[in-house]
């Protein structure tokens, strides 16, 4: 028979409250977006307490945060805390240190911690740059957790080429051994990142592969690109990716594609993503993604997978 379902969410309802108590003391309170830049963070709309303070040209960030109604279980099961601390200048370049805390009891006691530093921007004439450095430890149901990871990479516009840019990168999460002594080593993502940001073109997209789409765990990812953007609102982007296991495992964690690695080799494969993007229209922006995933190793016997999306945006 027929069947309908209507449903609707909340994206964003909050309160920003400035000075509050003292001048550069601002507070929000409500469902909110948290976004970074990079998200590799996070990416969510989150019932939260929020609040920012600003002295000396730094920026410090506190909030409590959880999903009251209409979200993912998890996010809904999850309470999260974070303090990040970061510069505040006009320089087109930023530092900061971050320590987010997530609990959730959905799939038994978890509990996260990620403490990192991060510096973005362009420290150099003609190089925007990326650092991540982050660390993970605590505790899901009878298990340690510990893990590291990092995620470096550049994207450096040619003076003698206008309107060219290079890409390289490499990013890295530990694994872990599969030993069973009580400690998984095998470093997570915060659960509310998306890693979708832009490199040297006008649209963003999935810097680990558009197709994969991997978490940054257990796992190595080598990124070379090149891009043209076509005047201020049009850009395309050629962008590989090697993927490679730090432990060869039968599984990949939060990956896009439904086939599991044997477990006996840590070649992953690798992928190129064609992006087109543009910002013409003055109410539409228009996205093109075409992808292809050759198997490595680890997927014997296995055949490529391909994906094309197209994507438009309208503002009324």
């Amino acid at each position: 028979g027929d069947s309908a379902q209507d449903r609707g969410r909340l994206n964003e309802a909050h309160l920003y409250l400035r000075d509050v108590i003292f001048k550069g003391v601002d507070v929000q309170i409500g469902r909110q977006d948290f976004d970074e830049e990079r998200e590799w963070l996070y990416d969510e709309n989150l019932d939260a307490v929020r609040a920012f303070v600003r002295r000396y040209s730094m920026r410090l960030e506190l909030f409590a945060a959880s999903v009251i109604h209409g979200g993912d279980p998890d996010d809904e099961d999850s309470e999260t805390f974070g303090a990040i601390l970061s510069t505040e200048t006009s320089a087109d370049w930023s530092v900061g240190a971050y320590a987010i805390r997530r609990d959730s009891e959905l799939e038994g006691p978890r509990r996260a911690t990620h403490l990192g530093v991060r510096g973005l921007g362009e420290f150099i004439d003609d190089h925007e740059s990326w650092a991540e450095l982050s660390f993970l430890s605590g505790s899901d149901g009878g298990n340690d957790l510990t893990g590291w990871a990092f995620d470096v990479g550049d994207v450096w516009s040619l003076p003698w080429a206008d309107r060219w840019y290079l890409v390289a990168g490499l990013a890295f999460g530990s694994g872990d051994r599969g030993t069973f002594d009580g400690r998984d080593s095998t470093f997570r993502q915060t659960g509310l990142h998306d890693n979708n940001a832009k490199f040297g073109g006008v649209t963003s997209f999935r810097y680990y592969g558009e197709l994969l789409q991997p978490e940054l765990a257990n796992m190595r990812i080598s990124t070379l690109g090149v891009g043209r953007r076509f005047g201020r609102r049009e850009s395309i982007d050629l962008v590989f990716h090697k993927y490679d296991q730090d432990f060869a495992q039968p599984f990949l964690v939060d990956a896009d594609i439904r086939e599991d690695p044997s477990g006996l080799d840590r070649d992953l494969g690798w992928e190129v993503d064609l992006v087109f993007g543009s910002r013409s229209l003055e109410r539409a922006n228009f996205e093109l993604v075409m992808g292809r995933f050759d198997p490595g190793g680890a997927f014997p016997g296995a055949a490529h997978a391909w994906v094309v999306k197209a994507q438009v945006r309208l503002q009324l």
